[in-house]
């Protein structure tokens, strides 16, 4: 009988894009593995269209008689914490799952039946493959985790595209910037993010600019836009995020922080640049960098990250002239460590 395993990863959208490798994995060992996930409202449209992934159980409402009513149901052969949490912990105990994988060091540890030990904070590892680490108490080892992919349709695309003409988009070959930031990294600043637009407007006349943003961000959106009139647009209408992802998709470089639509257009197979101006440590690229062979990482060289490392990271990019960036061995594609 196939296994039915649920992967609970209740966070944000950046750490669930990097526990799909779990899914992959879990496939990949058994492609006949039912793969049940487990996360909060906000990333949940992503994980329907995530491929490796079967199912989608929202834990967003603190109810735990659901929670254990939800598990019950599953028939879940094991549960797996990407994200442990006591009170689901718990609700898996009453549900009844069998085998319970979480981590060893947290008070409620003995919840899982399975607790792996392994501290995250050295950044020693990927956390695609802290992640995957955990499976080690299923008995599958995994060194380097296959990337998550989404499955974007026709329709979807022709969503996106609709979307990009009503903003005034016609240009075929456009960049994304993206200047938001989920503030859990330091993040490169308006500024410069304005000054990065006026310096593709003005070297790359034929290419466009599309800055995207979440709707509370308009402004932050709309000044970055402004460093290059007429060349940059901001899509202001608030999408789904699975909308995005095939906006992102289209497009022929996505740059932003290290924030979970750098990891989104990533999965959606978008050639990537990510901006880490803090130090290369537990929020740097070695833990954090976005899972695709066509990605570069800009570092600060001292003080602040200036536009034109994050201009010729995008150059190669959309030259197609690059290396192939290895997110688990990070060396090379890195800029200014």
């Amino acid at each position: 009988m196939p296994e039915r395993i649920l992967v609970l990863r209740t966070d944000r959208l950046g750490d669930v894009i990097l526990s799909l490798p779990i899914a992959g994995a879990l496939k990949h060992h058994d492609p006949r593995t039912h793969v049940c996930y487990g996360v909060g409202h906000y990333p949940a449209p992503v994980l329907s269209v995530a491929k490796d992934v079967d199912e989608v159980l929202r834990f967003s409402e603190n109810n735990r008689d659901a929670w254990v009513q939800h598990m019950t149901a599953g028939d879940f052969t094991a549960a797996v914490f990407a994200f442990p949490r006591p009170d689901l912990a718990l609700a898996a105990r009453r549900a009844g799952i069998p085998v319970r994988v979480g981590t060893g060091y947290r008070w409620y540890s003995y919840r899982f039946t399975h607790r792996h030990f392994e501290h995250r904070k050295h950044a020693e590892f990927h956390e695609a493959q802290y992640n995957a680490h955990l499976l080690e108490q299923l008995g599958i080892f995994v060194d380097e985790p296959p990337f998550p992919r989404l499955r974007i349709d026709d329709q979807l695309r022709g969503r996106a595209r609709a979307i990009l003409r009503d903003t005034g988009m016609t240009s075929e070959r456009f960049v994304v910037l993206h200047p938001g930031s989920g503030k859990s990294a330091p993040a490169w600043n308006a500024k410069s993010f304005r000054n990065l637009a006026a310096l593709i407007a003005r070297r790359i006349p034929g290419v466009r600019i599309v800055v995207t943003g979440a709707h509370r961000e308009e402004a932050l959106m709309r000044e970055v836009a402004a460093g290059a009139p007429g060349s940059a647009i901001p899509l202001i209408p608030q999408v789904d995020l699975v909308t995005l992802a095939a906006v992102f998709e289209q497009a022929s470089v996505f740059i932003s922080n290290s924030t979970g639509p750098l990891h989104l257009a990533a999965a959606a197979g978008t050639a990537v640049v990510g901006i880490y101006p803090g130090l290369a440590g537990v929020t740097g690229a070695r833990r954090w960098a976005p899972l695709t062979r066509r990605a570069r990482i800009v570092y600060p060289h001292s003080g602040d990250i200036p536009a034109e490392d994050v201009y010729e990271a995008m150059h190669v990019l959309l030259d197609g002239t690059e290396k192939p960036f290895d997110p688990y061995h990070p060396g090379n594609g890195i800029t200014g460590e």
